[in-house]
């Protein structure tokens, strides 16, 4: 599991740009360019990260612009 992990869903048009966004602050800080890329589509309906928003950035499972942790029923929006 990577620190950073990209949430998404099939057929966002906002993901190619978060993901390009990401690519270029990490290129910036020198970092490397490893994450996860998950499709909370296709996630199990129990799993927290279904109510996130697409796309979303986590870091060490926390989003990264700080919105809280999705409480039931996940509902997350693309």
């Amino acid at each position: 599991m990577e620190i950073l992990t990209v949430l998404t869903r099939d057929g966002c048009p906002k993901a190619p740009v978060m993901v390009n966004n990401l690519n270029q602050a990490l290129s910036a800080l020198g970092w490397p360019r490893t994450y996860d890329v998950v499709n909370a589509g296709k996630l199990p309906p129990h799993d927290r990260r279904t109510g996130y928003a697409s796309p979303t950035v986590l870091y060490r499972e926390r989003d990264l612009f700080g919105l809280p942790v999705p409480t039931q029923p996940y509902t997350g929006p693309c």
